[in-house]
């Protein structure tokens, strides 16, 4: 691939990108170019992703979704670690753990994934081995701190909750950490500051997501208004998309820096303006999405297409200097799991 291009409309990127990274293992974490790394090995963080991916990826075949469904869910299965009730997180190439827990923020993401594939899961099977595994997991992660850890974690319960509205664990991590977001919102508000922390860092909007997911009014209100906030900052004065810079983190009360851009954050945008219209039936919500589905194809600081629809390749980011020519797991999964929302939210009728 001598440069992404975005020319398909084929609702989904190619499924190759995914398979160039994976083995019988999982998917490994990152890649010289094209070439997977070994040196980087494996996470949970990245086959947590790959395994949504599966149930979002409803045009997959069965074989092939069996096949990789297995092999993501095996890798969080085994990143569990009951005895430090948390999941590992990074594993070498060879298939040693490297850890005993890793981050608040992995073990969220892991959970995350549980949740999703306990409610929408292909396989009865599937669906009880993930269902069995939150329960054993959430009870321990209600001690997150983590602001991140806390929404990935909401977002979990939130799926569970919409197929068994009457789980109680599920409710109970919604709940709280739902209270917690609101409260920490409540604690760093300020004239221009409409936020949950003083910094601006990686994966923002899932914040505001995790509140509209969480269903109570309260909670949607505070969502809307903070992922408002955090979209008026990602449009540049141009008109397209601009996601937060990783050079924004730890400036505190501070426009978020431009570079560098990372497909989480397109990703993020899209998928919680797919629950804000889903809360509001506003078309302003899909404006934003389109907006940031535009960052893959060449809407952007560097107009230059990040994400090709035929492969399903996708660069790591963007820089001053043009696309980061790696192609690493989170990259290509975020383009997946992105193209995945804005053909959902495409699909949906409008509330008005």
């Amino acid at each position: 691939m001598t440069g992404p291009e975005s020319i398909s409309l084929a609702p989904h990127p190619g499924f190759a990108a995914i398979e160039r990274l994976a083995d019988a293992t999982g998917i490994m974490q990152h890649s010289r170019h094209s070439v997977p790394d070994p040196d980087h090995g494996y996470c949970v963080d990245d086959n947590a992703r790959a395994l949504i991916l599966m149930h979002r990826r409803r045009d997959l075949a069965d074989a092939l979704h069996d096949r990789w469904a297995q092999v993501f869910a095996d890798f969080v299965a085994r990143a569990w670690n009951p005895e430090r009730a948390r999941f590992r997180n990074f594993m070498s190439y060879e298939g040693a753990w490297l850890e005993e827990a890793g981050s608040e923020d992995s073990s969220g993401r892991a959970l995350w994934s549980l949740g999703v594939t306990a409610a929408e899961g292909r396989s009865p099977a599937l669906r009880a081995w993930a269902q069995g595994l939150f329960e054993e997991a959430a009870g321990p992660m209600l001690g997150l701190r983590s602001p991140r850890a806390m929404a990935f974690c909401i977002l979990g319960a939130a799926a569970i909750l919409e197929r068994d509205a009457g789980n109680a664990l599920a409710a109970r991590i919604v709940e709280r950490f739902a209270t917690r977001l609101a409260g920490l919102a409540s604690a760093q508000a300020r004239p221009g500051w409409t936020w949950f922390e003083p910094v601006l860092a990686y994966d923002n909007c899932r914040l505001p997501e995790a509140l509209l997911r969480a269903g109570r009014e309260d909670f949607t209100a505070l969502g809307l208004r903070t992922l408002r906030w955090i979209a008026d900052r990602q449009v540049a004065s141009e008109g397209h998309f601009r996601p937060v810079g990783s050079e924004s983190f730890g400036r505190e009360y501070a426009e978020p820096a431009r570079y560098d851009q990372q497909p989480l954050e397109a990703q993020g945008m899209i998928e919680a303006c797919e629950a804000a219209f889903a809360a509001t039936g506003d078309p302003l919500w899909r404006a934003h999405a389109e907006r940031a589905d535009g960052w893959f194809s060449g809407a952007n600081d560097g107009r230059v297409a990040l994400g090709d629809r035929a492969s399903g390749e996708c660069y790591d980011g963007l820089t001053p200097t043009g696309p980061n020519l790696n192609r690493g797991a989170e990259s290509v999964l975020a383009f997946h799991l992105a193209s995945c929302a804005i053909a959902r939210l495409r699909g949906q009728g409008s509330k008005e």
